[in-house]
């Protein structure tokens, strides 16, 4: 048994995996020449070599060390949606919490190396979902905090939105800052009927047709916990009208519902200033 560290784009995490030296499934017969194939190239320093060894090693004997090395070594040819297919194939091998929240870190660490930071956020968070780790937590929260309050265009929202999340348990889903004023519910503001606009334009995606939308109303932990219960009710609710009132045929495209969560899920914990409060003002867009 042994402990695995890696190192993610500047986050160190350190995550407990029992697994054995050499992969479970190559101790199988039908495997023993992927397994010389595996351990030939993770003995190789010529990383292009490394990746055709644990390519052909995977093909014979699928299972999740080698796809995770293999993203691992895609990464460093800077190919990301190579290593992110990678990645998933590793959590399918799996039903471990543990494994597939390392395979989702590893995705979200690709995504945040090219830039597309709501799409990292995604996936730390769906990986905090299936296994807690404070070091991924206190990464998450900068990251949040850095994107507070700005505007996601509709090709983001889209793209985060309609990724495949075949194999993980939690569903593809977004954080859009929709801006209210103060204790309102009232979506009037230019800055907000935007943003509102563009989540339209997303979810008329020819990829969401026939899907199950929720648009989920979040506040911060200011004022009465039941009066935030309400507002984030409310909140959700006026999103879900502007959208069908602009774009009338989304009805027949998809289902829309909504939910209000309040104050009991904040991503920012403890708030303790303005900025925190901001991040937790949010309406979260979940595809079932």
């Amino acid at each position: 048994m042994k402990k695995i560290y890696f190192a993610l784009m500047g986050l160190a995490v350190s995550v407990l995996c029992w697994v054995a030296v050499v992969p479970p499934a190559l101790a199988s017969e039908g495997c023993r020449y992927a397994k010389q194939l595996y351990d030939e190239a993770m003995n190789h320093t010529d990383n292009p070599e490394k990746i055709r060894l644990l390519e052909k090693s995977a093909d014979l004997c699928p299972d999740f060390e080698i796809y995770f090395n293999l993203g691992q070594a895609l990464e460093k040819e800077k190919k990301y949606e190579e290593a992110r297919m990678a990645y998933k194939e590793a959590q399918l091998t799996t039903e471990d919490g543990r494994l597939q929240a390392n395979a989702l870190i590893m995705i979200g660490g690709s995504y945040e190396a090219q830039k597309a930071m709501h799409l990292a956020i995604r996936h730390y968070r769906q990986a905090q979902m299936l296994h807690e780790n404070p070091k991924v937590d206190a990464h998450l929260q900068k990251l949040v905090l850095s994107l507070a309050g700005e505007y996601v265009p509709q090709v983001e929202i889209a793209r985060a939105l309609t990724e495949s999340t075949k194999g993980f348990s939690v569903s593809p889903r977004i954080d859009l800052y929709i801006n209210f004023d103060l204790g309102s519910h009232d979506l009037s503001s230019h800055g907000a009927q935007q943003q509102a606009g563009a989540l339209g334009r997303a979810l008329m995606n020819e990829r969401l047709k026939g899907s199950h939308i929720y648009i989920v109303g979040h506040t911060d932990s200011q004022g009465d916990a039941s009066y935030n219960m309400s507002l984030s009710m409310k909140r959700a609710e006026s999103v879900k009208r502007f959208l069908i009132r602009q774009f009338p045929s989304l009805t027949s495209h998809l289902s829309l519902s909504i939910q209000g969560k309040g104050e009991t899920r904040l991503l920012i914990s403890p708030e303790t200033t303005a900025r925190h409060y901001a991040a937790n003002r949010r309406v979260e867009v979940v595809v079932q």
